[in-house]
């Protein structure tokens, strides 16, 4: 009797100890569930920040594509401009000495004829000195302006 009450305690002591495996299994599985669940969420999350930030950089990247391209034209822009301003400097340079070329032949031309006249007749009248300085004055004036 003693042996079938031990028998029956064992038998209890098993039973009881696998209720007990099947709870902690049972708590294990929900463990395991919650976490895959977490698990997704995170992934989730994951994927919706990384298509965020792609998105980010690319439009980033764009942008600075965009901002050094218009930086090169700014640049090419102004160093046709400035090729364009010195070429027309030397053209204009060119043209101020070919009027000042001009100028002092056509001075000097001027200046011999009123040394002539002087030097012919000596008592030249003041009206043509005034009217051959008029003349200088007005090259000067025509060239200058």
């Amino acid at each position: 009797m003693m042996q079938s009450i031990e028998v029956e305690n064992l038998q209890k002591l098993e039973q009881l100890q696998a209720k007990l495996r099947m709870e902690q299994y049972k708590k294990y599985e929900n463990a395991l569930e919650n976490f895959e669940k977490q698990l997704e969420g995170l992934e989730s999350r994951t994927e919706k920040s990384m298509t965020f930030f792609t998105k980010m950089f690319e439009s980033f990247i764009k942008k600075t594509k965009t901002t050094t391209e218009e930086i090169n034209n700014i640049k090419t822009s102004v160093e046709s401009a400035t090729s364009d301003m010195v070429q027309a400097l030397t053209l204009l340079e060119n043209g101020l000495e070919d009027c000042n070329k001009k100028l002092a032949k056509q001075l000097k031309g001027v200046l011999h004829d009123l040394e002539r006249k002087c030097q012919k007749n000596e008592d030249m009248d003041n009206v043509e000195l005034v009217d051959a300085i008029g003349n200088i004055v007005k090259m000067i004036h025509t060239y200058a302006t």
